[in-house]
């Protein structure tokens, strides 16, 4: 238990504060380039979230299963799985910018995209997944934060106004290679990660093992990537980064999510494989503490959505407040994911995952179509929750068949309690984020009374 402490407070610390630092440059961005030209730089952002999807592949999920596993055992080497990663990335890169001359995109958005590619090759250096299945959280800490420095340094340095926008891409790279440099040093010591001569022949046979974790992160990812393409497109660029403003707050309440993806696959692939009569009793545990967490996260942001946007991002973004009490609930929907999702990648089942992930994609880009032209940007949050939601009962149909689990009740008493707290709020008068712990207070006393979650429940998953 005391090695999981440890592990999770390094990872808190990583993601606190790298997430802390990218988002203070990302709330400076917005205010500096305005809801227009921000909206812009959004859009090319997501275009390279795409391209890195496109050359991680699944690989890093299955590098860090494979490192986790006792070396005897591994499938792939971690020297094969970098070499895919630098086979695929440049191969990506180059595809990627040859596409840009046969699509009609905006001068300017042509440019900054060109610019976000060239993150392509610092990226298939990253090695957090090395890391992460050796269990060296400390290095993945100082990366992630030593590049975070880079990117906030950066956009207050260099970023002022709308007509800087141009330089915001090169911080980006520079972020993304200083985080690659400073986890791949300690690395290459050990040598496990050096390319060799004939790895290059294997590149095929890894490629074929990552397809279903990488196919099935691409559609879970495009619940995130997609949105803002799609509404700058179809309504106005500062829609896009509006929308953008209303996401980030999610993604730095979901650092939670972070943090427990990155202990629970490796502590799950090590004890599957140990005794799995041991892992039914803690998935039943974790799921609990896990649901409930994330139903009370999402209720604090919409509680306080109105005065969170007003915080960060100023009046300008004030619409990004409804988008975000629309949006919130897929906090709680992303945390159900992770658990079903890496549940089953830990037990060798990854092509469910991929079905899950498919069906689900398929159903959220049709719903984002219908709903963006209709509704706007509440819409795009809505499509976002909902194709999270049916993703989190695909997954979970597909993990009951390996545990059996008793989700209804942890989920059914959290929801009603974040129900209560959310209409008590809007009858109330006005909040203040001072008030946040006394509604996190009661939320979390409530569903223990209710029995969503016991302090055994805390206990047994954190073993």
């Amino acid at each position: 238990m005391r090695k999981h402490l440890v592990d999770a407070s390094w990872l808190f610390a990583a993601d606190i504060g790298a997430r802390a630092l990218s988002f203070l440059a990302v709330a400076w961005l917005a205010r500096a380039l305005e809801p227009e030209t921000y909206g812009i730089v959004v859009i090319g952002a997501s275009v390279l979230d795409y391209a890195l999807l496109l050359c991680d592949w699944g690989l890093k999920t299955l590098g860090t299963r494979e490192t986790a596993r006792p070396e005897a055992e591994r499938r792939f080497q971690p020297h094969a799985i970098i070499t895919a990663r630098l086979a695929l990335s440049l191969t990506v890169f180059v595809v990627a910018n040859l596409a840009l001359f046969a699509v009609p995109l905006d001068p300017t958005l042509a440019m900054l995209v060109r610019i976000y590619l060239l993150g392509l090759l610092p990226y298939a250096l990253l090695v957090d997944w090395y890391h992460q299945g050796r269990g060296a959280f400390a290095v993945i800490t100082i990366g992630r934060v030593a590049g975070s420095l880079v990117l906030v340094t950066g956009a207050l340095l260099f970023v002022g106004a709308p007509a800087d926008a141009s330089r915001v891409p090169w911080i980006y790279v520079a972020s993304m290679a200083v985080t690659s440099i400073v986890m791949i040093v300690p690395a290459l010591g050990a040598r496990a990660i050096v390319p060799r001569a004939d790895d290059l022949g294997g590149v095929t046979a890894v490629l074929r093992g990552s397809t279903a974790l990488g196919v099935a992160a691409l559609f879970g990812q495009t619940f995130i990537v997609l949105p803002p393409i799609v509404v700058g497109h179809v309504l106005e660029p500062a829609a896009a980064g509006v929308l953008y403003a209303a996401l980030r707050i999610v993604m730095i309440v979901l650092i939670v999510d972070r943090v427990f993806g990155a202990l629970y696959l490796p502590a799950l692939t090590r004890v599957w494989a140990a005794d799995r009569s041991r892992a039914h009793e803690r998935l039943d545990a974790a799921f609990r503490v896990v649901s409930v967490l994330g139903v009370g996260a999402s209720a604090l942001c919409m509680i306080f959505s109105a005065e969170l946007v007003r915080l960060l991002f100023g009046e300008r973004y004030a619409d990004a407040s409804v988008a975000l009490v629309v949006l919130a609930p897929f906090v709680a929907a992303t945390l159900v994911n992770t658990f079903f999702a890496y549940g089953l990648i830990a037990i060798g089942e990854e092509r469910l995952y991929l079905r899950s992930g498919m069906l689900s994609g398929i159903s959220f880009v049709v719903l984002l179509a219908v709903a963006v032209p209709l509704f706007g940007l509440e819409g795009a949050a809505f499509a976002m929750v909902a194709g999270e939601t049916i993703m989190a009962f695909l997954l979970y149909a597909r993990f009951r068949r390996h545990v059996r689990m008793r989700p209804v009740r942890p989920l059914l008493v959290s929801l009603v309690v974040a129900a209560a707290l959310f209409a008590a709020s809007r009858a109330l008068p006005s909040g203040a984020l001072w008030q946040a712990p006394l509604y996190a207070a009661a939320f979390a006393g409530a569903v223990l009374l209710l029995g969503g979650v016991r302090l055994q429940d805390m206990r047994t998953s954190a073993r």
